[in-house]
């Protein structure tokens, strides 16, 4: 990678960052924010943006949980199908997901979702994220409590739970859709609830913290073809792969592990819910370590997957008539390593730059994830059941000491390129740290002077990026 690409690099306005109008005519309208301004617009940023984030988190976790629910509520026993067929039914959810990376991706680049948040101030990227995961698991107890009244009270009718509860949570999904489509701003220069102040500060802050770019409409294939080259990203997506290898155990076999001990469905209800609670826990625990520890993503990733170890451990070798141990076990298992796919998706973003570079790394990081689905649940072979040996020896090896492995990898490259960059920008005078754009101006082709955040370069480009650990 030379420096002249770097150096006194010179793009075309379209193919700048979107917000690069809005800094070019205000920028010079605004100084810095007072402190109680700060917070104001720390508050304004979560109360609103975050809002919106708990709300479609909580929603994606209760659509992935349904047929984990169903196979509780009646779905068997008014169906029919068998393990296998439910097996697969998980696994055709996921085909969706499948089908839908590429042209998902390219309209999040015609119409993307904003970014609010500095890249670098990962830290509180991460925190928001748990807290995301945190509502996820309380609304899981407030959720099985309700269906567990709704279970005692309708089972008395023709129409079974199941059925009620597919019906409202497409309902709930419909209307937070409407919801969204006119709440979540493009960028924060589109964002109707900020001042023109506002704008600016929230813009400034991820330019100077990150050095990349918020928003470019445009596809651009030398950062696509950069993306496929980058080891780093195929890193990222095996990890994705690796780590969702185990995620039918929360939400498709869970409950049926749970009912097969002999509890009952009522009684797996206080089962979700001891998990719930512990989950909270994990989340308000691992939200204090990382803003304690900020640049050890790694070390955070195996961490959390070290009680899923000893939880999977104590499902192949503690006899099955110690029913206790072996739903304390489950519930250490299932309720850990979410921290780890946490890390490894803020992780993916925030190590790049360049918009169409994050966009494919992250559709990458989604396939990943995708196939990844598509195989758990048929690790869960019917014959094996109700030990499941080959599943939970499976998802020790790959999912939960493979994932912190790749993740290691990672962090070994990054770190290495950090290295080379710091003694590269040792060396060089602050006259070099520029970019131009080049506008129309009276039919005349002008270079203006512009921070390099601005030029919407990847991170292989812009040698002063810096990648978090």
């Amino acid at each position: 990678m030379s420096n002249e690409k770097t150096l006194g690099v010179t793009v075309k306005e379209r193919d700048a960052d979107v917000t690069l109008r809005i800094i070019e005519e205000h920028g010079h309208e605004f100084g810095p924010l007072t402190p109680e301004a700060e917070k104001k617009l720390r508050r304004k940023l979560y109360w609103h943006m975050m809002g919106l984030i708990s709300a479609i988190n909580l929603v994606l976790f209760v659509d992935k949980s349904s047929l984990g629910y169903a196979a509780i509520l009646g779905l068997f026993e008014e169906t029919g199908i068998s393990k296998a067929q439910y097996n697969n039914l998980n696994t055709f959810f996921y085909v969706g997901y499948l089908v839908a990376q590429w042209p998902g991706h390219y309209l999040m680049q015609r119409l993307p979702f904003g970014k609010f948040v500095a890249t670098l101030v990962f830290l509180w990227s991460v925190v928001i994220f748990l807290h995301c995961v945190a509502t996820r698991y309380a609304g899981l107890v407030v959720l099985r409590v309700c269906l567990g009244i709704v279970e005692a009270v309708i089972t008395k009718i023709a129409v079974l739970p199941w059925k009620l509860f597919m019906i409202t949570v497409g309902g709930v999904t419909f209307f937070l859709s409407i919801w969204v489509w006119f709440a979540y701003p493009n960028n924060p220069s589109e964002a109707r609830f900020l001042t023109l102040e506002e704008k600016v500060h929230v813009i400034r802050r991820v330019h100077d913290s990150s050095q990349s770019s918020i928003e470019q409409k445009h596809f651009k294939k030398s950062q696509f073809f950069e993306t496929i080259k980058d080891p780093v990203s195929w890193l990222f997506a095996l990890q994705a792969f690796t780590l969702m290898f185990c995620n039918n155990l929360t939400y498709g076999q869970q409950n049926l592990l749970t009912t097969s001990l002999g509890v009952s469905s009522l009684g797996s209800t206080l089962v979700a819910v001891a998990g719930g609670c512990f989950g909270v826990a994990v989340c308000l625990v691992a939200t204090w370590m990382l803003r304690r520890w900020p640049s050890q993503l790694a070390w955070h990733s195996l961490i959390w997957c070290i009680p899923a170890i000893a939880g999977g451990i104590g499902m192949v070798t503690i006899p099955w008539n110690k029913k206790l141990s072996l739903l304390a076990c489950m519930i250490l298992a299932g309720h850990t390593y979410g921290i780890t796919y946490v890390i490894g998706l803020g992780w993916t973003t925030s190590s790049t730059a360049g918009y169409t570079k994050k966009l494919t790394r992250n559709m990458m990081f989604m396939l990943g994830y995708s196939v990844g689905n598509l195989v758990s649940p048929q690790i869960w072979v019917p014959s094996k059941a109700p030990r499941y040996y080959g599943a939970w020896t499976s998802m020790i090896i790959v999912s939960w000491a493979g994932t912190p492995a790749v993740l290691f990898l990672i962090r070994f490259i990054l770190k290495r390129r950090n290295q080379e960059r710091e003694r590269w920008a040792a060396e060089l005078s602050d006259d070099k740290r520029e970019g131009f754009v080049e506008e129309e101006e009276d039919g005349q082709i002008v270079k203006k002077k512009v921070e390099l955040a601005m030029l919407d370069l990847t991170d292989l480009e812009n040698k002063f990026f810096i990648y978090p650990l």
